[in-house]
């Protein structure tokens, strides 16, 4: 085996977490310590062109802001664009690159890294031309090498054998590799290429170091670390568990005090605000070869359960979704978004009167007695969102669920509940949907589409599949006189779950033929409030 060469990008990869946006304190004693270990090369972030969000300075890694780092000087400092920032460009990667990048005697960057899918990468040959005239070494990564064909990489590397490239890396991009498979793509760039060949890993499936190590076996010369595994997704190979196994098998001796320090003093606890690190979802999603950020965005985000998300990735891995796509999540769960007709009528149901909705708010069990009081003595037709609400189900008139893997989880519930449920049968499978009609449930269409509101006799076409955008439509047609809000409490400004219902509140109050809403407990939504004990609210 020989020597590698020891490249971290913690703050590259890491920003994935945290928009590019690292603590200053965190930055100057990463540097410190990679000066201290030495490793050849940090990545010190990406080199890109700003894209109408916030991202942080290691996003962009300015070479102004590079100036204002103590940046080690024995340590190669690099940047990685990404190949579809240069395509991109109205007049083509090489002015892209002239934006981006001085020459080099002008910057404190060293060596900069193009990362590529497989299919953007023969479009790449100017850039790197580009990029070496500057004076720039040039490394390429290859993205997602485990899902192509030997042949293919073989093909792209002789390619890139006539370009001035110093490394040509394979990323590992899905975490879905192992030990052959690595073996497999060393042989495949052989073929085309003899030059230095790199590897990038993730930890989807707790492969990463043993997959790095397979690779120097192998004759790999560049290996990526990072501290603590911070990166995209579950995260990469750990910079200490790869120095260990290099300094055991290789006999090195890097030194290994300043980095544990570093992670008990910064990335330990960096590790519990961010979440980085295997987890079962992210190995289930390496087995289907779906890409981690979609994971990694749905477990940041509260309105997901664990069944949920595990729901969008058997929808995911139908859909062979190797590239993260923004957006596709919502996809996963609107796959279905035309419903049919139910075959309960709601028209006439409330009669004129009104209808209390009661939502799983703390608001409901902190008035439940004021709560029951309201419902002896007014008698509203009252509706339970799902099964988590506290009032007796003797002061309920029904109960009410639509988001189908809701509906699944809970369906044992349902069956032994002494109200009917009304949800959208048509979603579901028949072994569910069946008992369910059976016990008499009430069988409401629903239909999702953005931005729209409407209530038929049998079904709605709701906006979300929120079971407060259902309830409110089966209220609507049902007749409701108003339409009376317990348990809606809200979430932090900031929470996904309080954009959403916000969006679905105002969509439902601009709407024609809707009902008065009311909230009789407290609730940070902009909805008409009143008070459970107001003696008429």
């Amino acid at each position: 085996m020989i020597n590698p060469v020891i490249l971290d990008c913690s703050l590259r990869d890491g920003g994935y977490y945290n928009g590019w946006d690292f603590p200053p304190p965190l930055v100057k004693e990463y540097l410190a310590t990679m000066a201290s270990i030495p490793v050849d090369v940090i990545e010190i972030g990406f080199r890109s062109f700003a894209d109408g969000t916030f991202k942080g300075a290691h996003f962009f890694s300015t070479d102004d802001y590079l100036r204002t780092l103590p940046l080690p000087s024995a340590v190669t400092i690099a940047v990685m664009v990404n190949a579809k920032t240069l395509l991109a460009h109205e007049s083509g990667p090489v002015k892209a690159v002239d934006e981006l990048f001085t020459p080099s005697t002008r910057s404190p960057v060293g060596l900069v890294r193009i990362a590529a899918h497989l299919d953007e990468a023969s479009r790449c040959g100017s850039a790197v031309e580009r990029l070496h005239e500057l004076g720039y070494r040039v490394g390429f990564n290859l993205m997602q090498a485990g899902l192509q064909s030997p042949d293919a990489i073989t093909e792209r590397a002789r390619q890139m054998s006539n370009w001035p490239v110093e490394v040509i890396y394979f990323a590992d991009s899905i975490g879905n590799m192992d030990a052959s498979s690595v073996g497999v793509v060393c042989e495949a760039l052989r073929r085309g290429w003899s030059g230095d060949i790199g590897i990038h890993t993730h930890d989807s499936m707790c492969n990463a170091l043993s997959n790095s190590m397979a690779a120097i076996a192998a004759g790999v010369r560049w290996v990526d670390g990072t501290v603590l595994g911070i990166g995209r997704g579950p995260g990469n190979v750990r910079l200490e568990y790869l120095l260990m196994e290099v300094n055991r098998v290789l006999g090195r001796q890097y030194p290994l005090t300043r980095l544990l320090e570093l992670l008990s003093n910064r990335f330990l606890a960096y590790q519990r605000i961010c979440g980085w690190g295997p987890h079962p979802l992210y190995f289930l999603s390496a087995q289907h070869g779906i890409h981690p950020t979609y994971v990694q965005e749905m477990m940041a985000d509260p309105r997901y359960s664990e069944g949920d998300i595990l729901e969008a990735l058997r929808y995911l891995s139908k859909e062979m979704r190797h590239n993260y796509r923004p957006g596709f999540v919502e996809s996963a769960f609107l796959s279905a978004n035309e419903g049919g007709n139910g075959s309960w009528i709601a028209d006439g149901w409330a009669g004129g009167r009104d209808v209390l909705l009661i939502a799983p708010g703390i608001g409901v069990d902190h008035h439940l007695e004021a709560l029951n009081r309201f419902i002896d003595s007014k008698q509203p037709l009252t509706i339970a969102l799902n099964v988590s609400a506290s009032i007796n189900p003797e002061r309920l008139t029904a109960y009410l669920s639509c988001h189908p893997h809701r509906i699944l989880m809970d369906a044992q519930r349902f069956l032994t509940l002494a109200r009917p449920l009304i949800a959208p049968l048509d979603r579901l499978p028949e072994s569910a949907r069946g008992p369910l009609a059976e016990r008499g449930a009430l069988d409401y269409g629903m239909s999702v589409r953005p931005n729209v509101f409407s209530f038929e006799a049998s079904c709605c076409t709701l906006p979300r599949p929120l079971a407060a955008a259902y309830a409110l439509a089966v209220a609507t047609r049902a007749g409701a006189r108003r339409i009376l809000l317990a348990g809606f409490d809200g979430f932090a400004n900031d929470d996904p779950r309080q954009v959403e219902m916000v969006e679905v509140l105002r969509l439902y109050q601009s709407t024609l033929g809707t009902c008065p809403l009311l909230a009789i407990t407290p609730t940070s939504y902009a909805v008409p409030q009143s008070s459970v004990y107001a003696p008429d609210p």
